[in-house]
């Protein structure tokens, strides 16, 4: 009896340790909470203006913004463009980057055209009032730029009964033409986006905006009467005066008005100037093919 004792010690041991071993190399299935990131990734954007042909108003339309930039569509239509997910399950981009189910790095993966604005008006923290004329950028197609403030007048309340005036003089637009910012006009690969549509955006926005136009020809020439364009009022909900770009190089000026606010007001003046790139194109029957 002993006998057949020391011989099934050692092999019952043996079946222990070899349960062991594969309890070790077992990998439990993912639970639920392991796999909802891949739930939520985003495999597609659809555009539904595209598919099904719907129509929207052709204005400036924000749809989200973050710590540095407020993010527009060239037109009235967030609610047709979705995320799909990997689950199948879809939401609009605009609510989707509102959860943080993604990121404005997604639209650029997939292609999705956007105008990307910068935050630059701060206002002060105690009064919430700008002691200066907020600043103006000019978006067009993919392109956006800065434009050059010149003369102004603005009035602020202090909050003590006293209110500031101050009044800023600069060069006539025809005139700063070293210092002027260049808004480049290219073409627009993506439907949505009039390539001579310019969006001007304020962090406040003005009650009254006017613009007129030089042609390039005018450089120097302060005493040219330019040509007054029309300008779109901002769909209500929805920031940004419309104004259609001419199709060349020319020199714009903008007047803005605030003359609602009881704190703050005044008018300001913005200049900037396009440029239209010259492609050099050759003509087809000069093409010689060798070989």
């Amino acid at each position: 009896m002993k006998k057949w004792t020391r011989f099934l010690l050692p092999l019952f041991c043996l079946s222990i340790l070899a349960g062991c071993a594969h309890d070790a190399e077992y990998s439990p299935p993912q639970s639920d909470a392991d796999t909802s990131v891949v739930h939520n990734t985003v495999v597609r954007i659809i555009d539904r203006t595209k598919e099904e042909g719907f129509s929207y108003d052709a204005a400036l339309e924000k749809f989200f913004e973050d710590g540095e930039n407020e993010y527009f569509f060239g037109g009235i239509y967030s609610a047709y463009i979705l995320a799909e997910y990997a689950d199948g399950t879809q939401r609009t981009v605009a609510e989707a980057l509102e959860r943080g189910d993604m990121t404005i790095a997604d639209l650029d993966h997939f292609g999705v055209r956007y105008i990307a604005a910068p935050k630059s008006q701060e206002l002060p923290a105690k009064t919430g009032i700008p002691k200066e004329p907020p600043e103006l950028t000019v978006l067009c197609g993919e392109k956006t730029v800065t434009a050059m403030r010149g003369t102004s007048s603005w009035t602020y309340a202090q909050g003590d009964g006293t209110s500031v005036s101050i009044c800023a003089d600069s060069a006539h637009p025809l005139q700063a033409r070293e210092h002027m910012p260049i808004l480049d006009l290219l073409p627009s690969y993506f439907s949505h986006i009039d390539p001579l549509a310019a969006y001007l955006h304020w962090d406040i926005t003005p009650d009254e905006v006017f613009v007129r136009a030089w042609n390039e020809a005018e450089w120097g020439n302060a005493d040219a009467a330019g040509e007054e364009l029309a300008v779109k009022m901002p769909v209500p909900d929805f920031a940004g005066f419309t104004v259609s770009l001419k199709d060349g190089n020319y020199i714009y000026e903008v007047i803005a008005e605030w003359n609602t606010a009881e704190d703050f007001g005044g008018t300001a003046s913005y200049s900037f100037c396009t440029a239209k790139p010259i492609w050099n194109t050759q003509p087809i029957g000069d093409v010689t093919c060798e070989g």
